[in-house]
C-alpha cells in the first residue's frame, strides 16, 4: 500500500471517529462535545493545505456561502453596536464549519461510525438521566449542561436512530443486529426527553412524523405504517396520563399560562411571556439593525421603572425564543440570515426525501429533522445562543449533508 493510500485511509478513519466522539459525548461527558469537533477542524486543515480538487454543486455553494454570511452579518453587528468581542464568540462557529463542510464532502465519515456514536449517546445520556433521577433524587436531571438542551438533543438523537432503522434494512446479514441496536437507541433518546421533562421539544414530534411519512410511506407499507402511528399515537397518550413527570409538566404549563393571563408572571412560562410582551415594544423600535447589548438591557430596565413591563424579565439571562434573540439584537438582517440558512438547508433536504438510494433517503430524514427540530426548539429556548446546542446543530448538518452528497455521488458514478 503506498503512501497516499494509508494516508487516505488514516483520514477516513480519523474522521469517522471524531464524529463518533463527538455524538457519543454529546449527553454524558463534561464539554465531551468539544473534543470532536476540535478534531474535525484540525484535521480539515491538514486536508486544505494540500488543496485538493472540491467538485462543488450549486447547492454546496450555497450552503457555504449563508454560513458565512450568518457570521458576516454578526460581524458587522459587533462592529456597529460596539458590542463586546465576546459577541462575535458563537458566530465564528458557522465560520468553522465550511473547512470542515470542505473536508467532508471529499472524505465523509462510514455510517456505521455515525449510528455507533447516536446509539452510544444516546444510551450513556439515559443512563445519566436515570442516575441524576434515581440515586441523586433530581427533580429533572440535566446532564452536564441546561436541563432544557438536555432533554431537546437526546430527543434529536432518539429521531436519528429511528431513521437509521431504514438504513440497517439495507446491511445484509447485520441488519438485525443493528436494527436492535438503533432500537435502544431511539428509545434511551426519548427517555432523555422524558425524564428531563423537555416539553417544549415534544411540539417537534408531529412535524417529523410528517417527514418520516413523506420518506417512507408507500403504497405496500401504507396499512402497517398506519397502524404503527396509531399504536405510537396510543403510547405515547398513555405515556402522557401515566408518568407523573410529564402530568406535571403539563399541569403546570397550564397553570403558568392561567396565572399570566391573571396578572402574575413569576413563575417559569409568566417570565418569558413577559419578556416576550417587553420585546414586542423594543423590536418595532429598531427593526431592521436591532439593539446593542447595552441599550437592550437599559431599556428594558426603563421598562420596568415605567411599569410597562414585569420586573421579573430582569432576572431571565435570554429571551428563551431564539427568532425573538436575533431579531433584537441583530434586527431583521440578522434573523433573515439564520432563517435563510434553515430553510435552505432544510429544502435540500426534503428534495430527496424519496431518493431511490436508501442511504441518501435516511441523510436527508436526518438532515430535514434536524432542521424541524430545531425551528421547533428555538421557539421556547435560545438554541443556536449557546456552545453544545450550536456545535451540535452545526456538526450535524455538515456530517448529514456530506454523508448524502457522497452516497449520490457514488450513484452518479456507477451510471457513468
Amino acid at each position: 500500500m503506498n503512501e497516499s493510500a494509508l494516508d487516505n485511509r488514516f483520514l477516513s478513519l480519523t474522521v469517522s471517529f471524531a464524529v463518533f466522539l463527538f455524538f457519543s459525548c454529546m449527553l454524558a461527558v463534561p464539554v465531551g462535545y468539544t473534543v470532536g469537533p476540535a478534531i474535525l477542524l484540525i484535521t480539515s486543515v491538514y486536508v486544505l493545505s494540500k488543496r485538493p480538487r472540491l467538485d462543488l454543486s450549486y447547492e454546496d455553494k450555497r450552503l457555504v456561502y449563508l454560513l458565512l454570511v450568518v457570521f458576516l452579518v454578526a460581524l458587522f453587528m459587533y462592529v456597529y453596536h460596539a458590542n463586546r468581542v465576546r459577541s462575535l464568540d458563537l458566530p465564528s462557529r458557522y465560520v468553522l464549519a465550511v473547512p470542515v463542510l470542505f473536508m467532508l464532502l471529499g472524505r465523509s465519515p462510514r455510517l456505521s461510525w455515525l449510528w455507533a456514536g447516536l446509539i452510544t449517546g444516546c444510551v450513556c445520556g439515559a443512563a445519566l438521566a436515570l442516575w441524576q433521577a434515581v440515586a441523586l433524587g433530581l427533580h429533572r436531571p440535566s446532564g452536564f449542561t441546561g436541563v432544557i438542551q438536555f432533554g431537546d438533543l437526546g430527543l434529536a438523537m432518539g429521531v436519528f436512530c429511528v431513521a437509521g432503522l431504514f438504513w440497517a434494512a439495507t446491511q445484509a446479514r447485520y441488519a438485525r443486529q443493528w436494527q436492535l441496536a438503533l432500537v435502544l437507541g431511539a428509545v434511551a433518546g426519548g427517555c432523555v426527553s422524558v425524564i428531563s421533562g423537555s416539553r417544549g421539544g415534544w411540539i417537534a414530534l408531529p412535524l417529523v412524523l410528517v417527514l418520516f411519512l413523506v420518506a417512507f410511506l408507500n403504497r405496500q407499507n401504507l396499512a402497517r405504517a398506519m397502524g404503527l402511528v396509531l399504536v405510537l399515537c396510543a403510547g405515547l397518550a398513555i405515556l402522557v396520563v401515566t408518568v407523573p413527570s410529564l402530568k406535571t409538566r403539563y399541569t403546570q404549563a397550564v397553570s403558568d399560562v392561567q396565572k399570566f393571563d391573571d396578572g402574575v408572571a413569576d413563575t417559569s412560562i409568566g417570565a418569558r411571556l413577559a419578556l416576550w410582551d417587553a420585546l414586542f415594544i423594543m423590536i418595532p423600535q429598531k427593526p431592521v439593525l436591532g439593539w446593542s447589548e447595552k441599550d437592550y438591557h437599559i431599556e428594558l430596565k426603563r421598562l420596568v421603572a415605567e411599569k410597562k413591563a414585569k420586573p421579573v424579565i430582569l432576572q431571565l439571562a435570554n429571551t428563551h425564543n431564539n427568532y425573538l434573540e436575533l431579531w433584537v439584537f441583530q434586527g431583521f438582517i440578522g434573523l433573515l440570515a439564520v432563517l435563510a440558512l434553515m430553510f435552505a438547508a432544510f429544502w435540500s433536504f426534503c428534495r430527496r426525501l424519496r431518493s431511490d438510494n436508501m442511504a441518501v433517503r435516511v441523510m436527508a430524514v436526518c438532515g430535514a429533522s434536524l432542521l424541524a427540530c430545531y425551528a421547533v426548539f428555538g421557539t421556547s429556548q435560545v438554541i443556536l445562543g449557546r456552545n453544545n446546542t450550536l456545535l451540535f446543530f452545526l456538526v450535524s448538518l455538515v456530517v448529514f449533508w456530506a454523508c448524502m452528497r457522497r452516497e449520490e455521488n457514488k450513484d452518479r458514478r456507477a451510471l457513468t
